[in-house]
């Protein structure tokens, strides 16, 4: 996500799938106007996820599917990654995998030496390693989801392979694949 962890057609237009279908066939001035009325009355994913009946991992990726199809670069921080290619996106996983990485460290420097000074980075919460771990954690999982809607995977695929693979043995299972 954007370091300021906002785009005003991405947290504004989390609605229902019919919802966002529904603009498929409105023109580009009507998205953004109808974008533009959303980002007024529903700035937040907190606010879209009480009210939906859908899960938010469902919500952004419909609307990562939404921008992909409809979104404007110039309007939505989605579109605008979607419209310089593959290689944006995933450069910002990658960067953002790293973000947390050094996000759970402080986290642990922090838990095992109270006076330990953390080096900043990101736009974060002062002294709150914890919410450090949080804020880069949902950077990550957003962009991994702007991926997945680029190739039309669900995020259920990815819970149904864990859910898959609850109960196995780790060791073991990598020890079948090496054969």
């Amino acid at each position: 996500m954007p370091k300021n962890s906002t785009d005003g057609n991405q947290n504004s237009a989390m609605r229902s799938p019919a919802a966002a279908n529904s603009t498929l066939t409105n023109s580009a001035a009507e998205r953004s106007e109808q974008n533009l009325d959303a980002v007024s009355q529903n700035s937040t994913l907190e606010n879209s996820a009480e009210k939906s009946p859908y899960g938010i991992l469902d919500e952004i990726y419909h609307v990562c599917l939404d921008r992909k199809l409809n979104g404007e670069s110039a309007l939505s921080y989605v579109a605008s990654l979607y419209a310089k290619g593959e290689n944006a996106y995933l450069k910002k996983i990658a960067e953002e995998a790293c973000e947390f990485t050094l996000a759970c460290k402080d986290l642990s420097r922090s838990e095992l030496y109270a006076d330990v000074a953390r080096e900043g980075f990101g736009e974060h919460r002062a002294d709150e390693p914890r919410y450090d771990v949080i804020y880069e954690g949902a950077d990550l999982l957003f962009h991994l989801l702007l991926a997945l809607a680029a190739h039309n995977i669900h995020p259920d695929a990815l819970l149904d392979e864990l859910a898959r693979r609850q109960g196995q043995s780790g060791i073991e299972e990598k020890r079948r694949r090496e054969k």
